[in-house]
């Protein structure tokens, strides 16, 4: 996109954002740009007259070099001030390891911070379209985060857009989230919030089990009394560790019964 002229802007900025999303949904990674139309060095003064720096385009990079900018721009991670230093800046980021513009998770959280569009809007999009409401920006300093999900296949791409009363003013580039490479589960058989209490009860009832047979067994030895002792199974509490654990939950095994609780008899219900 070039040049900050309302007049251009109101003919062609639509139509370019209707052919950049084109293009992503073809499954192209393609980082939007916005540069000056000038042809006068800046001393241009008619009505057609484009600034220098307008649109700017922002480019989140590590450092100020050629290089670092290059990167930066190949990765995606670029915003468009359309009326160049005029226009709010917004930083679109996850909460999330960012492999260049792509997030390989099943969630992630999106952040969205802005400077400079006290009482404009905010528009999120996915995939080329509007999702939910706008929002309000009540103050020049603003942040806001977004929880998205990944499809069943493929990718979906998000974006946002700062508006004023004349339009939009400031578009950020994609983030996508895709399942492609996300950490699969681990096979441990831990089970981890409501299974938990299944989970624990497993080795009581293999005690229950044993002492039915033990008990069943010496019952058949006439030559031995009925009522010798049965041994009393204890139910070990599994010491958890602290990936176990549960944000604001217990962590596995608490929810065992006591370990020096006694077993009842299988058959006459007597403790033994």
């Amino acid at each position: 996109m070039t040049t900050s002229l309302p007049i251009v802007q109101t003919l062609f900025l639509d139509p370019t954002i209707a052919r950049w999303d084109a293009m992503c949904d073809t499954g192209a990674h393609v980082a939007p740009l916005g540069g000056s139309d000038d042809h006068s060095a800046g001393t241009g003064t008619g009505a057609l007259a484009s600034t220098i720096g307008g649109p700017t385009t922002m480019v989140y990079a590590e450092n100020l070099s050629t290089a670092a900018l290059l990167d930066g721009i190949r990765a995606g991670r670029t915003s468009v001030r359309v009326h160049g230093p005029d226009s709010p800046t917004a930083v679109l980021g996850a909460r999330a390891t960012l492999d260049g513009d792509t997030i390989h998770a099943r969630h992630a959280t999106l952040t969205l911070d802005v400077e400079g569009a006290a009482n404009m809007t905010l528009l999120y999009f996915r995939d080329g379209r509007i999702l939910g409401q706008s929002l309000d920006i009540g103050s020049d300093s603003f942040h806001h985060e977004l929880h998205v999900a990944a499809p069943a296949s493929g990718e979906a791409r998000y974006r946002a857009e700062i508006y004023d009363d004349e339009g939009r003013t400031t578009i950020t580039g994609h983030l996508y989230i895709t399942r492609d490479g996300a950490p699969t589960q681990s096979g441990c058989a831990c089970h981890i919030g409501p299974r938990s209490r299944a989970a624990s009860a497993l080795p009581a009832l293999a005690g229950w089990f044993l002492a039915a047979l033990v008990w069943r067994r010496r019952s058949r030895h006439p030559g031995r009394s009925s009522t010798a002792e049965t041994p009393t199974f204890r139910a070990r509490r599994p010491s958890a560790s602290r990936s176990e654990r549960v944000r604001g939950g217990p962590p596995v095994g608490d929810e065992m019964p006591p370990s020096g609780r006694r077993l009842a008899h299988p058959r006459s219900g007597r403790l033994a």
